[in-house]
């Protein structure tokens, strides 16, 4: 969804890597959430401060690394850099750097979010630490 939806698709129409899908129900968002490789999070410059993208904390909670692409100074960069849950890069990033930060990205992040489960205030002084 979103506006930019329409170029995205053109842009990737003969990738065979990316496949663009619509809304999933909830049920069907925590198997995607677990059946991927890494999470992309994107966020345009006028939203830094506004807005932590919602689908972060089901990504958090799937211990796959993100691929974060927007300003550094907001909340989720900070989150992925100071915790290691993946890689943080600015919009307008070369994209054979993005690229290459892909291939040595971890399999799993080892984040125990069975503890967040049974003691939410932990959780929190995670996010606002």
């Amino acid at each position: 969804t979103g506006y930019k939806k329409k170029t995205i698709e053109y842009n990737l129409i003969n990738n065979r890597n990316v496949i663009i899908q619509d809304y999933f129900s909830l049920e069907e968002t925590a198997y995607l959430f677990n059946s991927i490789y890494c999470h992309i999070i994107t966020l345009d410059d006028d939203w830094e401060g506004i807005v932590l993208p919602s689908k972060f904390f089901g990504i958090f909670k799937s211990n796959k690394p993100s691929l974060y692409i927007g300003p550094q100074k907001s909340d989720i960069a900070k989150l992925i850099k100071r915790n290691n849950l993946g890689v943080a890069f600015e919009n307008g990033e070369n994209p054979i750097n993005i690229y290459n930060s892909l291939k040595l990205l971890p399999k799993k992040i080892n984040i125990m979010t069975e503890t967040f489960d049974k003691n939410p205030e932990k959780f929190v002084n995670f996010i606002f630490e």
